[in-house]
């Protein structure tokens, strides 16, 4: 499926199910669940989530390597501050493993170990890690990508490092079913904000 199907479908799906009781929980899952439903395809050459991750990885390393000479030269005493706070070192150890599976996922193949229940569980786990709330949320987006490419043709690597692809060989993965399941992922995105302006 293109990727806009996936982040409307992992969105609306999400929202449908968790039923989130507040405007910022709304939003804030939805965009949650939108990341897991187009995470999957930082493997693919050329995508917006691939550029998008490029970006920012690009900009977290920077920062990261300005904090520790920061650290090193001008004594801020970053590194104590961390490791005095274990919530917070837990935190940034997280977020650090969640982008290090982002950076090996986007020079994987496409459909290989992002494409994975494997991929799948360490990205939700570091996700709980940074902010527990959302975690379902993530975990709901991520599952709707692998249900969606499981029923096109090319297969997925469900249970990665197995080389096994599964499909149900249903659809073509830019055909009318992904257009369709935009148009509705996106209605049903729409009438869900609607209820909550009329609360």
């Amino acid at each position: 499926m293109q990727g806009r199907t996936h982040l409307v479908i992992g969105a609306a799906l999400a929202a449908v199910i968790l039923k989130p009781a507040s405007v910022p929980l709304f939003a804030a899952g939805c965009c949650a669940a939108a990341a897991g439903g187009i995470i999957c395809d930082l493997d693919a050459d050329g995508s917006r989530a691939n550029r998008g991750v490029a970006k920012a990885g690009a900009l977290l390393f920077l920062l990261l390597v300005l904090l520790i000479f920061a650290d090193l030269y001008a004594g801020y005493g970053l590194y104590d501050t961390l490791r005095s706070r274990a919530a917070g070192s837990t935190r940034m150890a997280a977020a650090f493993f969640f982008l290090f599976l982002c950076a090996l996922g986007m020079v994987s193949p496409h459909r290989s170990m992002m494409h994975s229940i494997t991929a799948g569980l360490l990205l939700t786990v570091c996700v709980r890690l940074i902010v527990p709330e959302l975690t379902t949320y993530f975990a709901i987006g991520f599952a709707s990508h692998l249900l969606l490419d499981l029923v096109n043709r090319k297969g997925i690597p469900l249970f990665y490092p197995l080389k096994k692809r599964f499909s149900l060989g249903l659809f073509r993965s830019d055909g009318l079913m992904s257009r369709l399941l935009f148009l509705t992922g996106s209605a049903a995105l729409v009438i869900l904000a609607f209820q909550f302006v009329q609360r």
